[in-house]
C-alpha cells in the first residue's frame, strides 16, 4: 500500500470519526453565524471602522451581535462568543480580538494578510520607498514580487498587480485586493475617495498613508505593542491555532465541558467565522488546547517573523505576542 493510499484511508477516518461525534445527541451545539459585509470597495469590510468604508466595526460589535443574542439561543458572554477566519477573515479575526479583547472568548486565525506592515507582503511601507522595485546595490534594482507559488514560483509582481487593478477600476474601485486594503485601512482624499499607498505608474510609496495606516490601528503588530499594558493582561492565557484546538489530548476532548472548565472562565481558545462566521456555543464553551497550561505574565510583544510575512499561527504567551508564517503568501 502506498504512502497516499495511507494518508488517505488516515483522512477519510479522520472525517467519519468527525461526523459521528458532530451528529450524536450528546455533542455540543453551536450557533454559526457567518458575516457577509460587501461595501462598494470589495466583498468584505475587515469587520473594523473605516473613513472610506464606514463604521462596520462598531455594526458587528454594537449591534449585529447583540442582536442575534437577544432573537436566538446564545449565550451572551465573552466565553461563548469564539471567531474564526482564514486570509482576509484572518486579519479581521485578530483585529476582533485584539480591538475586542472583554467582548470574544478567543479565535482562529488563519493565514491572515499582513497584519505588520513593515512585511505588507514583501513591502516595508516604513522604510522602503518604492513598492515596486528592490534595491540590490547601488545601481541595480529587482522587481518585487506580490505571490508566488509553494513551490517558490514567482507569479506576479507589485508592479503588475497594481496595474491590473488600475485597469479594473480608477480611484480604489477595483474591488482588488490592493485597492481594499487602501480603502479599509488608509485616509480619504479631498475628492472622496481612498488615497492610494503607493503611486500606481512609479511605485513611490507615500509616507503619509504609510504613517495613517500604523497611527489609526490597522497595523496589528504595532496597536499590539502599543497597547500591550492593557491588552498583555487580558490575553494571558489565550492561543489562537489552526490545528491544536481541532485536536484531542490525554486530558480528553477539546470541546467538553471538563476541558472548558479546567480551562478557566475564556475557556482557552475561540471562534466568529469572518468572510466570515460567528459561533456561539449555546451549551459549553471550547476547551484549551493540549499542552498550553504553562504560567503566563503579560510582557511586550515580540511578533517572531523570521523573514516572513503573514502569519501561519499566532500564539499570545508569556513573552507577549509571536509570529510564524511563510514571506509572500497570502490565503
Amino acid at each position: 500500500m502506498s504512502d497516499d493510499i495511507r494518508r488517505e484511508i488516515r483522512r477519510l477516518k479522520g472525517y467519519s470519526l468527525m461526523y459521528e461525534a458532530w451528529t450524536s445527541d450528546d455533542y455540543p451545539r453551536f450557533i454559526a453565524v457567518t458575516l457577509q459585509q460587501a461595501t462598494p470597495w470589495f466583498p468584505d469590510s475587515y469587520s473594523v471602522n473605516s473613513v472610506n468604508q464606514g463604521p462596520y466595526g462598531d455594526a458587528v460589535i454594537n449591534e449585529m451581535i447583540p442582536l442575534l443574542e437577544r432573537q436566538f439561543r446564545m449565550i451572551a458572554k465573552p466565553y461563548a462568543r469564539h471567531v474564526e477566519g482564514a486570509s482576509a477573515s484572518g486579519w479581521q479575526t485578530l483585529a476582533l480580538l485584539l480591538r475586542n479583547p472583554d467582548f470574544f472568548g478567543g479565535g482562529w486565525v488563519l493565514q491572515p494578510d499582513p497584519i505588520d506592515f513593515e512585511r505588507y507582503q514583501l513591502v516595508n511601507i516604513y522604510s522602503d520607498t518604492n513598492a515596486f522595485r528592490i534595491p540590490r546595490d547601488p545601481f541595480n534594482t529587482t522587481e518585487r514580487y506580490f505571490q508566488r507559488t509553494v513551490e517558490g514560483q514567482p507569479l506576479v509582481t507589485v508592479r503588475e498587480m497594481t496595474a491590473w487593478e488600475a485597469v479594473l477600476g480608477t480611484k480604489g474601485r477595483a474591488g482588488g485586493q490592493l485597492s481594499a486594503w487602501e480603502a479599509i485601512y488608509g485616509p480619504i482624499g479631498r475628492d472622496g475617495y481612498s488615497v492610494p499607498l503607493w503611486d500606481a505608474r512609479t511605485g513611490t510609496i507615500d509616507r503619509d498613508v504609510a504613517n495613517y495606516m500604523r497611527d489609526n490601528g490597522y497595523d496589528l503588530l504595532a496597536y499590539a505593542k502599543k497597547n500591550w499594558g492593557t491588552l498583555g493582561p487580558k490575553l494571558q492565557g489565550w492561543r489562537t491555532d489552526p490545528i491544536a484546538p481541532l485536536a484531542s489530548s490525554s486530558t480528553g476532548p477539546v470541546f467538553g465541558e471538563s476541558s472548558a472548565q479546567a480551562a478557566g472562565p475564556r475557556g482557552g481558545v475561540a471562534c466568529i467565522r469572518t468572510e466570515c462566521h460567528f459561533l456561539s456555543c449555546p451549551r459549553y464553551t471550547f476547551g484549551s488546547a493540549p499542552g498550553d497550561n504553562g504560567p503566563r505574565t503579560p510582557a511586550g510583544p515580540s511578533f517572531r517573523h523570521d523573514g516572513y510575512s503573514a502569519p501561519r499561527r499566532i500564539r499570545f504567551d508569556g513573552g507577549g505576542c509571536r509570529s510564524a508564517g511563510r514571506r509572500g503568501d497570502r490565503g
